[in-house]
């Protein structure tokens, strides 16, 4: 109008053709099956114990991967089935429930790994205890 030139960005999608894909029971025992059964490598001494744990929380309750890679112990109430996220999206804190289907299944894992009743240790150590596992960790195993 001025006869200054700008940039005028594409006009943005009113429609989402995005389409999601919803696993059949067999594919998903196939998944956790798989998971369960990774081999141990040396490097990486809680890998086939985390994996599968990690892989029941993002299914079973919906969390996003940094939430559950961050988790605490004292985060965790394995009595009342509930799981706090400290700063999670825009900085806020939530309650996400814990099937009770699953919570035997992350006393064994918390057990296999040594954190059970210790508060201040990652659920999800990297290579020792006091190492946060990282996404990385994750991919190259």
């Amino acid at each position: 109008m001025i006869g200054i030139p700008a940039y005028v960005p594409k006009t943005m999608k009113s429609e989402d053709d995005y389409i999601p894909y919803i696993f059949s029971e067999a594919e998903l025992e196939s998944i956790f099956l798989c998971a369960d059964s990774l081999v141990p490598k040396s490097n990486y001494p809680y890998m086939q114990y985390e994996f599968p744990m990690i892989l029941r929380l993002l299914f079973g309750c919906g969390m996003r991967i940094g939430e559950v890679l961050s988790l605490q112990m004292k985060d965790v109430d394995l009595e009342n089935g509930i799981i706090t996220i400290r700063n999670a999206k825009n900085e806020k804190d939530r309650l996400v429930p814990l099937h009770f289907n699953l919570a035997p299944v992350f006393i064994r894992y918390c057990i296999a790994i040594g954190v059970n009743n210790k508060s201040e240790a990652l659920v999800f150590p990297g290579r020792d205890e006091n190492d946060r596992i990282i996404s990385t960790y994750l991919i190259s195993y």
